[in-house]
């Protein structure tokens, strides 16, 4: 006897992605109808914790693109961390600079969920002195329009001698401007003695994140704080970035 649609929705819900658009969707005309379905990559979303009606008033118009994009629960930005076995950025004694303009409305984001809901926006990055040399290190992270007009923007600059602890700097957006559709994210460094080489500021972990909970907090609490937080750290999860040498350079 043939499963109810509703029976096998429900199975095929826990069934990974992958498997879900190169295997299961080829098996019978039935199986593929119900996985190009609204309802099977709704049911998704919402047990991966990507969509509640809650926090979303207004739902996705295509729940399987939405769930592949992810917008608001991941790190938006690209190669957080540089490639290499060291997996951190490295300057030299003139300023090294990198940035990146995340274009929200590409990345799947909701010109609704932007301007109506503005959700919190969480950035953050690990930065460190080498041992043998001092350093000074810069962010500056600016919301801006269509236009690339800035509507709200912060930055955090520090100076450190040399050492081997990683430090962490974060922000958090709140009640921004309407109209937000790219962020930019700039961060730079250099050393503070003027060697030649690679000795200046390392930096690695960037990330910026939207943070949909904050309205359940906001409700329950009737308070909205925007901040800024900085913090240092010394656990084994940190400290396998203060390898001496081999980090990635800016080009």
């Amino acid at each position: 006897m043939d499963l109810p649609d509703t029976v096998l929705l429900h199975i095929l819900s826990f069934v990974n992605e992958k498997d879900l658009l190169l295997k299961s969707s080829l098996v019978c005309k039935t199986w593929k109808r119900l996985i190009d379905s609204q309802t099977l990559w709704r049911t998704k979303c919402e047990r991966a914790g990507y969509y509640s009606q809650s926090l979303l008033p207004n739902p996705p118009g295509d729940f399987k693109k939405y769930y592949f994009q992810n917008p608001y629960n991941r790190n938006l930005i690209k190669n957080p961390c540089a490639k290499g076995p060291y997996r951190c950025w490295v300057t030299s004694y003139g300023w090294c600079e990198k940035h990146q303009i995340i274009d929200l409305i590409a990345e799947g984001c909701s010109p609704a969920v932007l301007d109506e809901i503005r959700p919190e926006i969480q950035v953050s990055e690990w930065y460190a002195a080498r041992f043998d040399c001092k350093m000074e290190y810069h962010i500056k992270v600016k919301l801006l329009d269509g236009e690339s007009k800035v509507l709200n923007k912060w930055s955090f600059s520090d100076e450190k001698e040399a050492g081997r602890d990683w430090f962490k700097v974060e922000h958090i957006f709140t009640s921004y401007p309407k109209g937000v559709r790219f962020i930019k994210f700039q961060h730079k460094g250099k050393d503070r003695q003027f060697w030649a080489g690679h000795y200046g500021s390392k930096f690695t972990m960037a990330s910026v994140r939207f943070n949909l909970m904050h309205r359940s907090e906001k409700a329950a609490t009737g308070s909205e704080v925007s901040k800024s937080s900085y913090s240092s750290s010394e656990s084994e999860s940190e400290r396998s970035y203060n390898e001496e040498s081999g980090e990635d350079e800016f080009l």
